[in-house]
């Protein structure tokens, strides 16, 4: 039993940071590296930019043409015409499983309930017209993840609900709205931004179909020609340091240590913005999602990982401060990746930790800590690397 702990421990979560909301409450603890981007939720074309709203209701602005993409403010209750899903209607969905409503652009609502294929389980997705079953052509152990009809054609999105959370689909399935005759497909080896798929909204001002992917968006025309991509990433204001998305021209590896910022209380921003930008890429690309796991609630287990790169090294030095505020305050948000990094800075510290701690969840931080830094000495002899 550690030094002072407090039997309630601390409550943790990844609530809010990690989901795609359109594929249903599926709340993911295998953090996946998109889940660092915004989770789009809501779309409205105007002529000069596209309104995106995020779940954590936030508004971005994506400007036609140059494809900048800035903050704005909204309100999105009353800005977006779709801001609350209705509730599956009584009776429809099947005790066993999970649903969600969709609503067209023509407002037809759609009722989709999910599929589940993990732990042994084979429960196929399914999905209605107002009370009617629609007869879908993907995968059964996808679901749906966004509807939309456009000239006689129904477009649906997919996703693939798993154990742990929500993954990739087969991206979009197009179908007669009649018949239910398959009459295309387009996934990310096509040239989609990804195939777990956020929105599908008809544009009236341009007479395209917008798709929103866990990477980026397409915009498509009727014959499932990709007439424009763009791919999310996360950048560091060049004048703040604060986080910002910024659209690019083709998918790479999500920059986590922005999204890594936005979950640690780092007192210098700008310089910690600089510091990141010095590290070489391939350093950067080290880092993990379970980084983000560790900052937003202490859910990895330390000894467990690999030490970081030297490379990472110069940011050492702004997670030790917000770590020792932390240990004035409250939060344990630096604390918690402190691990990854491998310097007799961290070692003191943890040792200082174990005999202190304040509550079970810093003890367990600090033991785990010590127990990866004493197997490194064994790997290397006993030795300072």
């Amino acid at each position: 039993m550690p030094p002072h702990a407090q039997r309630d421990g601390v409550s943790r979560s990844l609530a809010g940071l990690i989901a795609l909301l359109a594929c249903g409450p599926a709340w993911a603890n295998d953090f996946l590296e998109w889940q660092a981007l915004p989770p789009l939720r809501l779309v409205r074309f105007e002529p000069q930019r596209v309104l995106l709203g995020t779940a954590e209701g936030r508004c971005l602005a994506l400007h036609r043409g140059s494809r900048g993409l800035r903050p704005v403010k909204c309100n999105t209750r009353k800005l977006f015409r779709y801001a609350e899903r209705p509730l599956p209607p009584d009776g429809l969905i099947p005790e066993d499983r999970s649903g969600v409503v969709f609503l067209d652009s023509e407002g037809t609502r759609w009722t989709a309930a999910s599929s589940y294929c993990s732990e042994g389980a084979h429960r196929t997705g399914l999905l209605w017209r107002k009370r009617q079953p629609f007869p879908t052509a993907i995968d059964p152990c996808n679901s749906v993840s966004a509807v939309e009809v456009h000239g006689g054609r129904v477009f649906l999105g997919t996703c693939h609900p798993g154990e742990l959370g929500t993954y990739q689909g087969e991206g979009l399935v197009v179908q007669d709205a009649e018949t239910g005759e398959v009459l295309g497909r387009l996934a990310e080896k096509d040239g989609l931004s990804g195939d777990l798929i956020a929105q599908i909204r008809v544009d009236p001002l341009t007479d395209t179909l917008w798709v929103f992917s866990q990477w980026g968006y397409n915009r498509i025309d009727d014959e499932l020609r990709i007439l424009e991509s763009g791919y999310f990433q996360l950048d560091f204001d060049p004048r703040t340091g604060a986080s910002r998305v910024v659209v690019i021209d083709h998918h790479e590896p999500i920059n986590l240590l922005v999204a890594l910022a936005e979950r640690i209380d780092f007192k210098d921003r700008p310089g910690f913005a600089r510091a990141a930008r010095a590290i070489p890429r391939p350093a950067r690309e080290v880092i993990k999602p379970w980084h983000l796991e560790c900052a937003s609630g202490g859910l990895c287990m330390p000894g467990e990982r690999d030490f970081l790169p030297d490379d990472v090294l110069p940011l050492l030095p702004f997670f030790l401060e917000a770590a020792h505020r932390e240990l004035l305050g409250s939060g344990t948000s630096a604390i918690d990746s402190l691990c990854a990094f491998h310097d007799h800075r961290v070692e003191d510290l943890m040792h200082q930790l174990y005999g202190n701690a304040r509550s079970e969840a810093e003890w367990h931080i600090a033991r785990h800590c010590i127990e990866k830094y004493n197997r490194k000495k064994e790997q290397d002899g006993d030795g300072w690397r």
